[in-house]
């Protein structure tokens, strides 16, 4: 399951293919959630069956299907080879039973559709303004559904969100809803969510189908396209994932069986994870709205207001980066080694811990410290890089939820993180990278351990004049910091807290600053990377 996070979206569509119950486009805000990232598959299906006998074929209730349900199966088993492929001829019922027993759910239609644009704005598919049959399966182009994965994922790392199979939601189809959707959180339902999955076998109304199949048109599959049908209805290309609130403590112990056989994804642009130059494991941070900020009462005057920023997709090192990636950088660049690096790109102190060209001992796994932003930044350059602006932190910090304090929730102690001189050996001092538990995005030590570099000058009013979209405090452009970063002069965002500091300066919001030349003890980095290069 992959995580979907918090925010606002544009949920409809106004192009010339727009249905009228498409419209009008409006705002929703939808609370983080996972999802699947691919179509239930007949494998999963039979586990579920076979746990459940009165699903299986031959027993279910006539009430929950309309004569056609797992018509291409034999008895209990399915068609041989297609373990791989989505179940199909499934009708909502039977979706809903194989969600509740998996511990999750189906999708709200807001949630199917917030994930299906992968973070993209106002575009008509997945990945974009275009399709074709190398991006998806429609238009009887396959002539049947195809293994789950088949085709490259979106921008959240989903596949078949397009074409494959239709996928059932938990919303009753109301062609007028969106005329008067709640902004948040909206359901389509004769009841409240909780009765929809307590009482789904006494619902009768039409429900949702989204996505599209591999029979239908180009048009069918547009990421706002809707469609619905009889709960009991089950056909060739009809089919379901599911969904699960974040607050069920995430996807791990969910029920359904691994892929027999899973299909390598095509790789691109927006793969959910990638691996650096410095070999270190980058994650997806999708692109879209969040809350920049706090006014929360530990919060500082250079924390307000409370702005919403857009941020396009890009990478983030799941890790800081360490000691032993910081030796490889300068065994290649000599003059930014200890004893070489020129006096006007450090402070004293640079690599004081170090002996020579040789990190300490039993170290190599730990971040580096005692580095200038200049390093950091030569550093990011070499690995073909860059530090991720002051926005892109916090959005990635915040881990997909919204107004919480840390990034895992409103509290804080020393299972989560290495703060407050908690460790001691004898002296305090920072944990290896990874140490503790990772945020939503799947990001490690967001808050503690040390102090991360940013791209942007340290600007106290920054958020009272900040651009929505992208913003970088700078007396360059983004390019030109990068480029010229070697004649930057001014103060350089921290951000995350470090080993000694109190909680107070390990929330998400908390900006710190200094002189681009200051390498002392509690201040490291990790590097970000353009989606688009």
């Amino acid at each position: 399951m992959v995580l979907i996070p918090a925010g606002d979206f544009q949920m409809g569509s106004n192009d010339s293919n727009a249905d009228d119950d498409e419209k009008p486009v409006h705002t929703v805000y939808v609370d983080a959630f996972y999802i699947d990232k691919y179509e239930v598959t007949n494998a999963q299906f039979k586990a579920f069956v076979d746990a459940n006998p009165p699903w299986q074929k031959n027993r279910i209730p006539k009430k929950y299907h309309s004569g056609r349900y797992l018509q291409d199966w034999r008895g209990n088993s399915y068609p041989s080879g297609k373990e791989n492929h989505p179940v199909v001829y499934v009708s909502w019922y039977a979706a809903m039973a194989y969600a509740q027993w998996a511990g999750k759910r189906l999708p709200t239609e807001a949630e199917w559709e917030k994930a299906a644009r992968g973070g993209l704005v106002d575009k008509k598919y997945p990945r974009g303004n275009a399709i074709d049959t190398r991006q998806a399966n429609y238009n009887k182009d396959v002539g049947n559904t195809t293994p789950v994965g088949r085709y490259a994922p979106n921008g959240y790392g989903l596949h078949d969100m397009a074409g494959n199979v239709w996928e059932w939601c938990l919303d009753a189809h109301e062609e007028n809803f969106y005329a008067r959707s709640p902004r948040r959180n909206p359901l389509a339902s004769e009841m409240p969510l909780r009765e929809v999955m307590t009482n789904y076998q006494n619902v009768t109304t039409s429900r949702v189908l989204r996505g599209g199949s591999w029979r239908i048109a180009a048009r069918f599959v547009r990421v706002a396209n809707r469609y619905g049908d009889a709960p009991s209805d089950s056909y060739n290309d009809l089919g379901f994932r599911c969904a699960r609130d974040v607050t069920q403590g995430g996807p791990e112990g969910q029920r359904d069986v691994q892929l027999e056989k899973q299909a390598t994804p095509q790789q691109d642009a927006h793969t959910s994870t990638i691996l650096g130059k410095d070999g270190t494991e980058m994650v997806l941070i999708p692109a879209g709205d969040f809350q920049m900020g706090s006014n929360d009462s530990q919060a500082e005057d250079n924390e307000k207001p409370v702005h919403t920023v857009y941020v396009d997709a890009f990478y983030m090192d799941k890790y800081e980066v360490t000691n032993a990636q910081f030796k490889a950088f300068v065994d290649a660049n000599p003059r930014w080694r200890k004893h070489r690096i020129p006096q006007k790109y450090r402070s004293g102190r640079y690599l004081q811990d170090w002996s020579r060209n040789s990190y300490p001992s039993g170290k190599g796994n730990h971040p580096v410290v005692f580095v200038s932003w200049y390093a950091a930044m030569a550093y990011a350059q070499w690995a073909g890089k860059r530090l991720p602006t002051e926005a892109e932190w916090e959005k990635a910090a915040r881990g997909g939820l919204v107004d919480e304090k840390y990034p895992w929730g409103y509290s804080i102690d020393a299972s989560k993180a290495n703060y407050g001189k908690s460790i001691r050996s004898p002296t305090p001092l920072t944990t290896p990278v990874g140490n503790y538990a990772p945020n939503g995005y799947g990001l490690y030590d967001m808050a503690g351990n040390v102090w991360e570099w940013c791209l942007d000058a340290y600007e106290v009013d920054f958020y009272t004049h900040s651009p929505r979209r992208n913003p970088l405090a700078s007396e360059m452009t983004l390019r030109e910091v990068m480029t010229n970063y070697k004649n930057v002069t001014t103060l350089r965002v921290l951000r995350g807290g470090g080993w000694p500091n109190s909680a107070q300066n390990l929330r998400v919001a908390p900006r710190g600053r200094f002189s681009p030349t200051n390498a002392n003890g509690l201040i490291g980095f990790r590097c970000a990377q353009d989606v688009t290069p």
